[in-house]
């Protein structure tokens, strides 16, 4: 498997966005109490090109595909997702890797996630802590916030 790993254009904002409600869709039907109609769209190529635009969007790509996504916004994590058919293959460990290394070139010492309870273990393997829970009114669901700090 060759994996790249690059930053995000508008020319793929409809592929990715394709992804993501395929992820949403996928996380919603093992998982029916959540609810992410509230923050998607069905097509979200416009939102993800102006989010781009705020921050950092990383794709990973898989023989030309894209397999993952991961943002880094006002030292946040947002939209970190992996194809179903191609999780627990180290894709979100090597977009987080990516995040790590743009965090030290830029001196970034800390960045937060505020992740859904089913994901608080894989955040915790890539080395974040836990900060605190909450319930989050948009997605039906309780939340961890989380912290990950170079130091």
């Amino acid at each position: 498997m060759v994996l790249t790993i690059r930053l995000f254009s508008p020319n793929i904002a409809k592929e990715l966005s394709e992804m993501i409600t395929l992820v949403i869709n996928q996380l919603e039907k093992e998982n029916p109490t959540l609810n992410y109609q509230l923050v998607r769209d069905e097509d979200q190529s416009e939102e993800l090109i102006k989010a781009a635009k705020k921050g950092k969007m990383w794709v990973a790509l898989k023989n030309n595909k894209i397999v993952g996504t991961l943002s880094l916004q006002d030292k946040r994590l947002r939209r970190f997702f992996v194809h179903p058919d191609c999780q627990k293959q180290g894709i979100g460990r090597q977009l987080i890797n990516t995040v790590y290394e743009y965090m030290k070139k830029n001196n970034i010492k800390e960045i937060w996630v505020g992740s859904i309870i089913r994901a608080v273990p894989i955040y915790e393997k890539l080395g974040f802590k836990k900060v605190k829970q909450f319930f989050n009114k948009e997605i039906n669901q309780d939340e961890m916030e989380m912290k990950f700090s170079l130091e």
